[in-house]
């Protein structure tokens, strides 16, 4: 026989009207979880394997996610998956990542953070509005490429039937049209 759960209540911001039941599905947002790990000489060759697939993975998942957008939403919702594939092909991503873990000898997932926090303070100071926004594309990207090395995706299973409610601390737009599936009728 199983305990009895006790019962949880959770407050969140709403933004929209409405109320949801269903399984909860918590999206660990936070980057306080990367560690920063030092490695040895001999681990930096498949330090960069590692991080080598993970682009190649992340940016078929983007391509996999377009298609599917496009079939079920529409071509032009699914537009902003090109546009993250390019942030993948971005120099920062493609040259200045590998690099730095060949010359600190730290894993991929604590540079691509310290990478992340460096161009914030960078994208906070920039007048245009527009602009400025796209720090939140490029901390999408920066997300699902350390969830990937983390194996720290989310655990819900929104492949299946069940009704899931998302919670999250923050959702970037690649997260919000990540999770954009028909088991999903609730985000907090």
């Amino acid at each position: 026989m199983s305990k009895p759960t006790a019962e949880i209540v959770l407050k969140g911001i709403s933004v929209s009207e409405g109320l949801a039941l269903g399984s909860i599905c918590l999206y660990r947002t936070e980057l306080d979880d990367v560690q920063d790990i030092v490695l040895e000489p001999e681990q930096i060759a498949a330090e960069l394997d590692r991080y080598a697939t993970a682009l190649n993975e992340v940016g078929s998942q983007f391509i996999e996610k377009q298609e599917r957008i496009a079939r079920s939403v529409g071509p032009k919702h699914a537009e902003i998956y090109e546009a993250y594939r390019l942030i993948l092909e971005d120099p920062i991503f493609q040259a200045e990542i590998p690099e730095a873990i060949q010359q600190t000898h730290q894993n991929a997932e604590g540079i691509i953070r310290k990478k992340l926090n460096s161009l914030e303070k960078k994208f906070s100071n920039i007048q245009d509005e527009y602009l400025r926004e796209r720090i939140y594309d490029i901390r999408g990207v920066s997300r699902r490429l350390i969830y990937f090395l983390m194996q720290a995706d989310s655990h819900c299973d929104f492949d299946s039937y069940t009704e899931n409610i998302l919670m999250a601390r923050e959702l970037t737009p690649v997260d919000s049209i990540y999770f954009l599936h028909k088991s999903l009728k609730g985000i907090a």
